[in-house]
């Protein structure tokens, strides 16, 4: 079947020296046999389109789960390759580069288009056309595609008088912040990107600096703003505060002043997960710079959390702000102790008092951060604190304080009742010799929240019976089998549960443990997957061998043919049965 896009690509070969477009060879060492193996068949399937090339420069469109913009220059070698996915935006020569490889390939070798008009002819047809017709074509684009447009915007911007334009500049970073964490491909972060370098940087060289600074701040207080946006704008955010740092370096603003200016910017709400300043200013800012930074934060922190200092949501998301500055600050000089006081402060939820126990307790404070732990526990319940009560645990265990660990144990049990929970009860319990009581604790709890887990049956549906599966698995692992074969029956219970149960009673219990295989073996080959039924034989030998030590050969065949009957629509389980039937004979017979 010819590829799909052959005839439209056919002219381009005339674009571009045929001699450098990479061959097979080439394309391999390029990315290697793998991606080269996915790239041909991106390329057979025709998902490459919008092909254009101009004087040794490519572009195209490859559509995979979506379309990616692939740009190349094949004057080049290695190949110049651009590609917004994410192996290209890492640097890798990616499939989508090798599908438009062999799609120029293809397209020099294609006669069926020599008639297809080129970029030179395109060159030509601009060159014939008057300044109005040529004004209205990219006016025309312009309203259609956004980064053409503001890539317009900035050149009228550039030489539309001696005034600086800020409006538009705010509105091209904007644009670039948006195309940076934008999944769509109509601005290619990395075209973006040269694009923002490129206008910066002109400028300064213009002596633009604080209209610079100005707008740097504006456009990543917008990023910083926007949830998500950070983690997919790294490298445009790395160079805005490049640029940033250059615009102040410029001025030649006095520390102190841009100690002020920095704190002014660095403590606004919006700029939450941002603490870089006194890192990446510290050559601009010195020492007295610096020390009056943390100062105005210091000042203003505490202002906050005086009794009067916070009278609004604004208020409140500012002291956030502050803090984070406060504890980054605290971190960078390794105080513990001021890490400590700042964290106190403003404690939300059950993980801000574990954070702090843990501090205490990294620092040697342990009765401290047994006080901050304590504090937690009787704020939040289980079901929110879970990492507190199991930090509290641990702390009563180094203690040996063995009644309060099992307390603490048996708390987290109730809410979430598992074997693990079980066993670390019986450990303690056996420490202070009081095992049988607390035995008798815990299996209530698990009988209780198997049962409250259960939901009122819904309008003709069938009730719902408690999961047993955790009491199951404790009893079992007591080896108290009754019991546990006692609890099943009041419930359900997880199939490879029922599996342990089976094979433990198969020896004394026999119709027990083939009344479970067979209904095993009725659920398994009803998923009616490979897998499944794999596992429907290993259940079948399972009662053949039971049934075969109770003499019973003639009533399992007999069973298995019935079974290979109701499911012989199921072509694959039906050849595993006759396979597995077939050594049964030979076994039965012998």
């Amino acid at each position: 079947m010819a590829n799909p896009t052959r005839k439209v690509l056919g002219w381009l070969g005339r674009c571009v020296d045929v001699m450098k477009i990479p061959d097979r060879k080439s394309l391999i060492a390029l990315a290697g046999e793998r991606v080269f193996g996915r790239g041909v068949e991106y390329h057979s399937w025709g998902r490459v389109r919008a092909l254009a090339a101009r004087d040794g420069k490519v572009s195209a469109l490859v559509d995979g789960n979506r379309s990616y913009r692939v740009f190349l220059r094949i004057d080049d070698w290695p190949v110049g390759h651009e590609c917004n996915c994410p192996q290209g935006e890492g640097g890798g020569f990616c499939k989508h580069c090798v599908a438009v490889c062999l799609a120029l390939s293809e397209a020099e070798r294609d006669e069926e288009s020599s008639e297809a008009v080129s970029l030179a002819g395109v060159r030509d047809f601009l060159g014939r056309s008057t300044k109005a017709e040529l004004i209205e074509l990219m006016l025309d684009e312009a309203m259609r595609n956004e980064r053409f447009r503001e890539r317009l915007f900035l050149r009228a911007a550039r030489i539309n008088g001696k005034s600086f334009d800020h409006e538009t500049y705010r509105r091209f970073l904007q644009f670039a912040a948006q195309a940076a964490a934008s999944t769509d491909n109509a601005g290619s972060p990395p075209a973006v990107l040269k694009e923002v370098e490129s206008s910066l940087g002109n400028l300064l060289e213009a002596g633009y600096a604080e209209e610079v600074a100005t707008l740097i701040e504006e456009a990543l207080l917008l990023i910083f703003s926007r949830p998500g946006q950070q983690s997919a704008s790294q490298d445009l955010i790395t160079c805005l505060l490049s640029f940033h740092h250059r615009s102040c370096r410029q001025l030649r603003i006095e520390p102190e002043a841009l100690a002020r200016r920095l704190f002014k910017w660095q403590t606004h709400p919006g700029m939450n997960g941002f603490a870089e300043a006194p890192k990446r200013y510290s050559d601009l800012l010195g020492k007295k710079g610096l020390k009056l930074y943390q100062q105005l934060i210091e000042a203003e922190w505490d202002r906050l959390r005086s009794d009067e200092g916070i009278n609004s949501s604004e208020d409140q998301a500012r002291f956030a702000r502050l803090t984070e500055l406060m504890e980054d600050a605290a971190k960078r000089r390794g105080d513990t102790e001021a890490l400590i006081e700042i964290k106190s402060h403003g404690l939300t939820d059950a993980g801000d008092y574990l954070e702090l126990a843990r501090l205490c307790k990294g620092s040697g404070e342990s009765d401290l951060a047994l006080q901050w732990a304590l504090r937690g526990k009787n704020l939040f319940p289980v079901s929110e604190a879970e990492d507190l009560f199991e930090f509290l645990v641990a702390e009563y265990e180094e203690r040996g304080d063995w009644r309060e660990a099992l307390e603490t144990i048996f708390a987290l049990f109730s809410v979430k009742p598992s074997l693990s929970g079980y066993q670390r009860m019986a450990e303690c319990a056996s420490r202070i010799g009081d095992w049988e009581i607390w035995r008798e604790r815990a299996l209530g709890a698990a009988r209780q929240n198997a049962t409250a887990a259960v939901r009122p049956p819904r309008l003709n549906s069938k009730e719902t019976k408690p999961n047993q599966s955790t009491l199951v698995k404790i009893l079992l692992w007591e080896n108290d089998e009754e019991a546990a074969w006692q609890a099943v029956q009041q419930g359900e219970c997880d199939d490879d549960l029922w599996l342990e149960l089976a094979d433990r009673r198969a020896k004394e219990r026999p119709e027990d443990a083939l009344l479970v295989y067979r209904r095993l073996v009725t659920q398994t080959v009803n998923r009616k997957n490979n897998y499944a039924y794999s596992r429907a034989i290993e259940l079948l030998h399972k009662i053949g061998r039971l049934m075969k030590k109770q003499k019973r050969k003639d009533e399992f065949i007999d069973y298995v043919e019935r079974l290979r009957h109701t499911h012989r629509g199921q072509r694959n389980f039906a050849k595993l049965v006759d396979q597995m039937m077939a050594r049964y004979y030979r076994r039965f017979t012998s």
